[in-house]
Formats: structure tokens, sequence, C-alpha cells
């Protein structure tokens, strides 16, 4: 499990990495005759500085790039010195730097980016020089490097020692939200970093789902499988006092985070025997995984691996049941994942990706049956030119308590 007792420092961006980052960026911008990119995001910020303090960073296409600071800026000096910082005090400030440079035509991450930034920029430099490279920088991060590994390794090890757990806390009568609160406990107290980064609208995520029985098949706002009916409608999702009984699935799916990097996991527990049919369906949802990871060693088109899982699908008529209800079924069976849940690549039937080398994926093919639950299997994996590596140890079989 991660080591607690290390020193704050050692947790810093290694100079290298940072380098590394800036240099690929700085390629694609020249690519594409984008003169520079204006970050935002705090997690781009974080990814291109080591700082995730607020304010904005803009990388030249070929100069030294800049993080303009609001708070904290003796914070900020600490943490980024592999990139000039200056403290922030005005808007205007970063706009008389642009008009200073070469810079007319300005990439952002639309979005993600603020409106009303968005809208003041237009209006200083021009809408038509204003172009969206979200998905550029999405891809970029997409890669990992040893050391961004290491610490996603770390948060795996989190997750198979709470997976391990997890049988001494289940018996009749705990509730989903109870035991969500020693599943919390646990993590934080092991080094988990509490707040999960997600892409867009929502940008954050606090628990996993932890759910009992059909809770699993109650519908909300969360693109998953499994949503659950929360505490009260301001937080429509996630775990509810509703109480364990025997021969109920248990759905636990929660993610770890380690100096921001995360890994993704789903297990099912049951205590008492689990109906045979929920069983068989499982099993069918393991072996799509196993099936997806075979393939992957020699094909990494996710046109072409979405098709083929759709196909297993189809030929055990699980249709109406594959990743939720009929009505509302995510179109997605894997993403990306590290410094937000939601990454690229996305393993969907709308995206024509590939799947580059040094991608972490966690990959879930599930099923939701109403009026019983969920069941399933998520991973999450390591894939390179030397295969498909996963990352946790917990065992992916239905655990009997």
């Amino acid at each position: 499990m991660a080591n607690l007792y290390r020193n704050y420092e050692e947790y810093l961006t290694p100079e290298t990495e940072i380098q590394n980052r800036i240099r690929c960026a700085q390629k694609n911008l020249q690519d594409q005759n984008i003169d520079a990119a204006w970050l935002t995001n705090r997690v781009s910020i974080l990814y291109f500085t080591g700082s995730a303090q607020t304010g904005s960073v803009i990388i030249p296409k070929d100069d030294e790039p800049v993080f303009f600071v609001k708070k904290y800026y003796p914070r900020a000096l600490e943490e980024s010195k592999r990139v000039l910082v200056k403290n922030l005090k005005s808007f205007s400030e970063i706009i008389r730097f642009i008009q200073k440079k070469p810079i007319h035509r300005l990439g952002l991450e639309l979005d993600v980016m603020p409106a009303l930034t968005a809208m003041r920029l237009a209006k200083e430099v021009g809408l038509t020089n204003l172009f969206d490279i979200s998905a550029d920088l999405r891809m970029q991060r997409a890669v990992k490097s040893e050391w961004e590994l290491g610490f996603i390794k770390e948060a795996a090890k989190i997750l198979d020692s709470t997976f391990e757990m997890i049988p001494e806390w289940l018996y009749p009568g705990i509730t989903e939200i109870e035991l969500a609160n020693k599943i919390d406990h646990f993590i934080k107290h092991n080094g988990h970093q509490g707040s999960l980064p997600m892409r867009g609208e929502r940008s954050a995520a606090q628990w996993g789902a932890i759910l009992f029985g059909d809770s699993a098949a109650i519908r909300g706002p969360f693109d998953g499988p499994a949503n659950g009916k929360g505490l009260y409608p301001a937080f429509p999702a996630g775990p509810s006092c509703r109480p364990l009984r025997r021969e109920m699935p248990v759905y636990i799916d929660f993610v770890v985070g380690i100096n921001g990097y995360m890994a993704d996991a789903t297990r099912i527990f049951c205590v008492g025997r689990i109906p045979e049919r929920l069983q068989e369906i499982h099993d069918s949802c393991c072996e799509i995984q196993n099936h997806l990871i075979r393939e992957m060693e020699s094909c990494r088109s996710v046109e072409s691996l979405y098709g083929g899982v759709q196909n297993m699908v189809r030929n055990w008529n699980l249709e109406d049941l594959f990743m939720g209800r009929p009505d509302d079924q995510p179109s997605f069976i894997g993403h990306g994942i590290g410094l937000e849940i939601n990454e690229f690549p996305i393993i969907s039937n709308r995206v024509t990706q590939i799947i580059p080398d040094q991608t972490v994926l966690a990959i879930e093919p599930k099923c939701i049956l109403p009026g019983f639950g969920a069941v399933g299997i998520e991973n999450t994996w390591y894939i390179s030119d030397k295969g498909c590596e996963k990352l946790l140890k917990t065992p992916d079989h239905i655990k009997i308590v």
C-alpha cells in the first residue's frame, strides 16, 4: 500500500516528466500551426507544471511555458520549479502577455474552460483565432510514463487490500452507506486522496457505487452501468440506507487515487448463496473481459474491439442486460484512467481511436438485472507493447461470505 510517511517533496513531479510533457504538447501545437495553448483546467495545470494551485498556464509552441498563479503563489513557486511562475493580479496581465508575443492562433480546452473566459478571449484575440485542443491533450495524457504508472499501481494495491477486508465488514443488516463509510475510512487511512476528478460537468466524484441487490438497477445522472439511489435528491447516486439481506449481490465499484493518479475496480460479494442465473451472467462478463484483453494483444482498434464484444453479447442474449437497462445503456465498456477517472481512450461504439502503447484502461463489462442487482467485473490494465498487465491481484470471481 501507499507509504504515507514519505516527505511531501517526494511526490513532486520530476523535471524530466514536465519537460517531456511540454515537448510533446509543443510538437502537437506546431503540427497544427497553433501559436500557444492556454490551459485553465486544474488537472492540465498539474500535468504541465507539477502544481495544482489556481491559475492559468500558457505553453507557446516554441518558447518557455508560463504559469500565471492566482492562488497561492508561494506554493506554486515551491512546486513548479520547472516552469516560469508569475504572480497573477488581474486577467488583463495574461492578455498583455499574449499581445506582446507572436501569439495569434490560440489553443484552448473548450470542453472544460469556463464560458466567460472563452468569451473574453474571443473579444480580445478574435473568435476565429481560437481552436479546441482538448482531444489532443487528452490523448497525450493517455500515454503514461513509468513514474505515473508507479502511483497507479500503488492505488491498485489499496483496492486489493480493501477487497480483502470487505468480507469482515459484511453482515445482514449493514446498510450501503455504512459499508461505504468503512471503505472510505480504510482507503483514506492507507493513502487515498479523497476527491476523484472527472472530465466534464460532473467534475469530481466522492463515493464509489456501493450497492446492494437491485439498488444497482436504479438509474440516475451517472453515465455508468450502475447508479444507485443516493441519500437524497440533491445527490441522486451512490449508496443509500438500504440494508443488506442474505443472497443479495453486493456490487462494489470504487476508485482510489494516489498523488492524483487513480485505479478503478469492481467486485461482487454475497452473504450466502448467489442465485445461479446471476453466477452465469457474471461468468459471461468475465469471459467478455478476457476476450477483449486477448484481442487487444493484436488489435488496438476501438471500433473492432467494441464490435467483437457486441457480437458476444448478442450470441449470449444479453442485449437487454449488458451495461444497464435497455432504455439507458451507456455506450462504453472501458475508459482510460489516470489524473481523471474518464480519460482517453474510451472503448465505445462512438469512437474510432487506436489504443496507444503505455495506456492505462479500466475495462468493465457488467450486467444489470432488475429485481436482482448487478454482476460483472472491472479491472485496471496497463496496455503496452509487452502485452496487457492486470494491475489488481484480487480474483474476478464472486466472493461468497
